[in-house]
């Protein structure tokens, strides 16, 4: 009888539990979302706290030279995230992500998202953030049907 009340008790406290994988990947959302536009906390060295706490986990990505590919499908701009970057890509410095989608839905989405006004240009989108940080969102030259976005400094 005592075990079963155990049983229950501890099944109950995990019933319970107000921990669940998608708290975990609004985070990982979030933080990434939020060093791409410029809006993260910034170590010394300008690396984004909170993104790189999770793509430096092992069980959540996989480094692949400068990028990070996530383990398991993560949303970004409302895309599913296929590597995330801290450096940059090709010569624009900057906190970006690859995203399956094109320019079009992702620019829509974040537009929707982040009240933000993007200028379209030739397929391609950007828009000021601050002083010397552009926000570019173009199709990835290397794969067809994904786009890179890219919270790019382009100051001295």
């Amino acid at each position: 009888m005592k075990a079963l009340l155990l049983i229950s008790l501890a099944m109950l406290a995990v019933s319970c539990s107000t921990f669940h994988p998608n708290q975990v990947d609004a985070n990982i959302t979030k933080s990434i979302e939020s060093a791409v536009l410029w809006q993260a906390e910034l170590d010394p060295t300008w690396t984004p706290v909170d993104m790189a706490s999770f793509v430096n986990k092992r069980s959540l990505f996989r480094t692949e030279g400068n990028f990070f590919k996530p383990k398991r499908k993560i949303m970004v701009f409302g895309h599913e995230l296929v590597y995330a970057g801290m450096v940059g890509y090709d010569l624009w410095a900057g906190p970006n992500v690859i995203l399956d989608g094109t320019p079009e839905t992702i620019a829509t989405y974040i537009q929707k998202a982040y009240d933000l006004k993007l200028t379209e240009k030739d397929g391609e989108y950007f828009c000021n953030l601050k002083e010397y940080i552009d926000l570019l969102i173009g199709k990835n030259p290397n794969t067809e049907g994904q786009t890179i976005v890219i919270g790019s400094y382009t100051g001295p």
